[in-house]
């Protein structure tokens, strides 16, 4: 459903001319929301397809009040991978950072905050930098010059499954301080919660956040982020306990394989009943 795809209005429009069922799939919204400008093209693309597939079960309640003239509305749960066992109790003392070092996801603010927090934490607690960018260089100076070189670890980009579990398997909690999306995703299904910026425009996986999965911070400041990094470290025999119970919620719906599904049932016209999503409420 990206309306700036010239083939995709081609496709529907024919499809539409030949009566065919066309299911479009997508984002319901652009990211500034329901009420942008941009929406009334979007619009217009979804009424031509008439059944869509969304991401996340809020966007598709928030279609159906948006636009209740349209047609089925199906959640194709957007997920990075197929079900993991939960990592075990491990180390599980790291913080661990994994994305694109770019400035939407403010990967500093986490290097100052680690740098605050260093001294209030246990000594083993490493700072895992996981991905590439444009900001590596930029933090690896900060790094350096904050004196923290020698518990800053970069690994780079990193997409096998086992290694990732390997790193996931030794944080006590993972962390998003700029916008966060699929990096949610991927760490719930591991067990491992996450500390999140209050005030960013998220991806809709954000929906899956709650107080027993994930920690909020003021966004944009390194001393909230470091509190909250504190505060975790204070509280990590429960959140070491509670691994087992975030994996098994999150990979209810956020799975390949879960995404699978519902293709299939979309495809199938068959309506799995998934229209709330209470156990991350």
């Amino acid at each position: 459903m990206n309306p700036r795809c010239l083939t995709t209005w081609l496709l529907v429009l024919l499809r539409r001319i030949l009566g065919r069922r066309t299911l479009g799939w997508g984002h319901a919204f652009p990211r500034s929301g329901p009420d942008s400008g941009s929406d009334r093209v979007r619009s217009v693309l979804r009424s031509l397809c008439g059944e869509v597939c969304v991401y996340t079960f809020g966007q598709r309640r928030q279609l159906l009040e948006h636009q209740p003239k349209i047609g089925s509305v199906y959640v194709v749960p957007n997920a990075t991978q197929r079900r993991v066992n939960p990592v075990s109790r491990g180390r599980r003392i790291n913080l661990l950072y994994c994305g694109r070092l770019s400035v939407l996801k403010r990967p500093d603010l986490l290097v100052e905050a680690y740098a605050c927090a260093r001294a209030s934490i246990p000594s083993g607690a490493r700072l895992v930098i996981i991905g590439s960018g444009p900001m590596e260089e930029r933090l690896r100076a900060l790094v350096r010059d904050l004196g923290v070189e020698a518990s800053v670890d970069f690994e780079g980009a990193v997409s096998d499954s086992q290694r990732l579990k390997g790193f996931y398997q030794d944080a006590l909690v993972s962390v998003s301080p700029g916008y966060v999306g699929l990096a949610l995703t991927q760490s719930l299904a591991f067990g491992v919660p996450m500390i999140i910026a209050d005030d960013e425009p998220h991806a809709p996986e954000v929906e899956l956040a709650n107080s027993a999965n994930s920690r909020f911070f003021n966004a944009r400041s390194k001393e909230a982020l470091s509190e909250e990094i504190v505060d975790v470290f204070r509280s990590r025999d429960d959140w070491i306990e509670s691994s087992v119970t975030i994996s098994n919620e999150c990979q209810q719906y956020y799975t390949a394989e879960a995404m699978a599904k519902s293709f299939v049932a979309a495809a199938t016209r068959r309506d799995e009943g998934h229209d709330s999503m209470e156990v991350f409420r």
